[in-house]
């Protein structure tokens, strides 16, 4: 895998921890790890955004249906 150097800026209190608790040659590693974790995250909040979104649009169709399939069933019985 290519990697990239970036320049990032964090609060000092989040550095001086983040030096403090994790070695020079494991910055790195820990970084990206954390990085992809909060990605998917996002991704799966994302994804849970759509799939809520999709369920409702269908809720409203399966309510009309079940509305016209109602009416044709009943139909005709009262008589």
């Amino acid at each position: 895998m290519s990697t990239e150097r970036l320049n990032i800026t964090i609060p000092s209190e989040i550095a001086e921890k983040f030096k403090r608790k994790i070695k020079p040659r494991k910055r790195s590693e820990f970084i990206s790890k954390a990085i992809v974790k909060s990605l998917n995250e996002i991704e799966k909040q994302q994804l849970n955004a759509l799939m809520k979104e999709g369920y409702l649009a269908r809720n409203e169709d399966d309510k009309e249906l079940i509305t016209d399939f109602e009416n044709t069933v009943s139909d005709g019985l009262d008589e």
